[in-house]
């Protein structure tokens, strides 16, 4: 079944609660979900042909190859510039990841309220949502920044007595509001993808048994849904370790996305993309490095589905047996010309 993430609107209730020397203590004030029209134009979801029947704007799945095999994963946009990379194929993590926004979570750490009406009630209650320093929000003219969806995530301590989501601003976890301590931001955090949806979208599964599921989370007291793309990988030196995956593009002219190229694959659509790793492997990064590779002899792109390379240095991928549903990425030069796919994948 399709997921719809919107909360019901109602009237909530002054959240109380006791404080460490006796007063009364007062959660944050509701403000209802964000504005999604304001997140970066990667995150806001998809209308038209790409969405269901009756069910847009939407999140879908997109059908991408690994290791012989479809699998499905939620494209949540491409970058085509702007990007860059070391030698080595990491991006900087002063940049996307010490810049990064932060969230405290601690779900557990609350009291919760199990019994949740979805038509009266405008969240359910039964776990704290994480706490997001700030939304990824498209950038003000002329900026031209780079938005990812990467969040240190911030582990909380001592909190007490708490109604679950009590809580719903950094500012009154860092104000110690009921007894709470919160980990160093700076120092003691998780990177990880999670990606700021639109909660009043449809969220297409990722299959028909899927129980991967959007997440709630608050900013500032307003709701929204995120997706949840796993853990963020970085080197020593704090770097974000990429992958490089493949785009497959038809017969045609040029090199591909360059002006003027031609049979150039659609990045959103099925069976043209072929990533190395899936997201239960150790070698898995939710930030990924296209290159682009032109299929031959009339076959469609369809037609390649595994990554494989004949380097010295395998970085984890198989040797090529010369397959013919193959692509030996050592073979396959970087132009400069690279997309970069955000990816969020899930085995549930």
């Amino acid at each position: 079944m399709t997921s719809r993430t919107t909360a019901v609107p109602a009237a909530l209730a002054v959240l109380l609660a006791c404080g460490p020397d006796g007063s009364p203590e007062v959660g944050d004030r509701y403000y209802g979900p964000i504005d999604a029209t304001a997140l970066d134009a990667k995150l806001r979801p998809a209308t038209g042909t790409r969405c269901p029947t009756g069910q847009s704007p939407c999140y879908p799945p997109q059908e991408v190859s690994v290791r012989g095999q479809t699998v499905r994963i939620y494209n949540m946009g491409t970058v085509s510039s702007g990007l860059t990379f070391t030698a080595g194929g990491t991006l900087s993590g002063a940049t996307f990841v010490a810049g990064a926004a932060y969230a405290y979570h601690f779900p557990d750490q609350c009291e919760p309220d199990l019994a949740y009406d979805p038509y009266w009630d405008p969240y359910p209650g039964d776990q704290q949502f994480p706490i997001f320093s700030a939304l990824p929000l498209a950038p003000t003219p002329p900026s031209t920044a780079v938005v990812l969806p990467i969040v240190r995530v911030v582990g909380v301590d001592e909190v007490a007595d708490n109604p679950c989501n009590a809580l719903k601003k950094t500012a009154s976890v860092e104000a110690g509001m009921f007894g709470a301590v919160a980990a160093d931001r700076v120092t003691a955090f998780e990177a990880r993808l999670w990606a700021v949806i639109d909660p009043g979208a449809w969220v297409v599964p990722l299959s028909a048994t899927s129980t991967f599921l959007p997440r709630f989370g608050w900013s500032r007291g307003l709701i929204f849904s995120y997706l949840d793309g796993g853990k963020v990988p970085l080197n020593p030196a704090g770097n974000i370790l990429v992958m490089d995956g493949l785009v497959v593009d038809s017969v045609g002219s040029g090199t591909c996305p360059g002006t003027g190229a031609t049979g150039c694959s659609t990045l959103t659509a099925n069976r043209v993309i072929i990533l190395p790793f899936g997201p239960d492997e150790a070698q898995y990064s939710p930030i990924v490095r296209l290159r682009h590779f032109r299929a031959s002899g009339g076959a469609a792109p369809s037609a390649y589905t595994a990554i494989c390379t004949r380097a010295l240095a395998t970085g984890g991928l198989p040797p090529c047996t010369g397959a013919p549903n193959e692509v030996d990425i050592s073979s396959v030069a970087l132009t400069g010309l690279e997309e970069t796919l955000i990816a969020v994948g899930s085995t549930l």
